[in-house]
């Protein structure tokens, strides 16, 4: 898996779910993907616009902010700037932030994990 940094580090419209999202699909390049968050919708329709997404590509994402996913994942949260930030977990536990210069997580919410 390739490991990206983010190139939009903005509050309102950073890509670090991007990020994430575009290394967990073995993608080349960040840009594959689109900035969901960047979206003016609301929560419910970008998570579809995600779903979707994934679907196209044969797998399906998944939310869970109760169970820790076996192997990769996206890890959703608070980071020392108290802002909210995704990084790459493995097993649960932070294994790469996006950010440059970033050193994770202090508060994880949840999970998104893939399956084909």
């Amino acid at each position: 898996m390739q490991l990206f940094i983010q190139s939009d580090i903005s509050l309102e419209s950073g890509n670090c779910f991007q990020t994430c999202l575009a290394s967990l699909l073995g993608f080349e390049t960040p840009e594959f993907v689109p900035n969901f968050w960047a979206r003016e919708e609301t929560e419910e329709e970008i998570w579809e616009f995600i779903q979707i997404f994934c679907s196209r590509l044969k797998c399906k994402i998944y939310y869970t902010s109760r169970d820790i996913p076996k192997g990769w994942s996206i890890a959703s949260g608070i980071n020392r700037f108290g802002v909210f930030h995704s990084c790459l977990a493995f097993n649960g536990k932070v294994a790469h932030d996006p950010l440059p210069n970033g050193d994770g997580l202090q508060q994880i919410r949840g999970y998104y994990y893939l399956t084909s």
